[in-house]
Formats: structure tokens, sequence, C-alpha cells
């Protein structure tokens, strides 16, 4: 459910949880499915990566018209900051009339943005495949 102002329980600034022994590695591509624009997420998002992914944020608000759609399926690890970045843009979207969609998250996406209240801003598509 898209809800707009509601209040996110995340975090409110960077924080780093998660202790990498190497960098972090992130990519992403940008397909198009039936029109759409979807960015396929790959790797960590962390303090060493929030950069790059506010890169695909922008590109997403600023190219699409509509929806913006995250595939996380092949994610690996997020922190909490990404989520505020996440919440961020869902929020702006809802501004604007449209929608941030998270689709394919796994188990940990899912349950960081149910336990956060992420879910109830930005629209959760689990299993929708290619």
């Amino acid at each position: 459910m898209n809800v707009c102002g509601r209040e996110f329980d995340g975090p409110s600034g960077p924080r780093q949880a998660h202790v990498h022994s190497a960098p972090a590695q992130f990519s992403f591509e940008r397909v198009e499915l039936d029109g759409q624009a979807v960015f396929r997420l790959r790797g960590e998002i962390d303090l060493s990566t929030h950069g790059e992914m506010a890169d695909v944020l922008a590109e997403a608000l600023a190219q699409t018209g509509g929806r913006v759609v995250l595939d996380v399926e092949q994610l690996q690890f997020i922190d909490a900051y990404t989520l505020r970045m996440w919440e961020r843009a869902a929020q702006t979207l809802c501004q604007r009339g449209s929608e941030l969609v998270v689709r394919n998250p796994p188990v940990f996406v899912r349950r960081l943005m149910e336990v956060t209240g992420l879910d109830e801003i930005a629209r959760v598509e689990p299993n929708r495949r290619w």
C-alpha cells in the first residue's frame, strides 16, 4: 500500500552496521519491461556504495514519468540508510502521484521493510518473474 505522508520508522542517517573485509560490490542495469523502466540491483548496498544507489534513484526519478521499479532479487545486503533513500524516493513519487515498487525482495529485505514500515509507503511485488 502506498500511503503519502506516513512516517517512516527507519534511522535518520547513514550508519554502518555490516563490517566487510573487502569493499562491497554493487551494480545495476536498467531494462525495459512492457514499456516500464526496471532497475535491477545486484550485490550489496552499504556505506561504500550509497553514492551508486543514490545515482540509480536520481536517474530513475529523472527518467521515468511513472512508477519507479527496483528489482532487488539479487541484493545480498542493504543497510538502514539504503532504506532511508528508498523512503525518500517513495515520498517524492507519492507527491507526483506515482509510486516506488520494490520487486522480488529477498526475505531479509522484505522483513526490513515490514519492521520499518517502508512496505506501507512503497509497493512490494514479491515473486514477479520476467
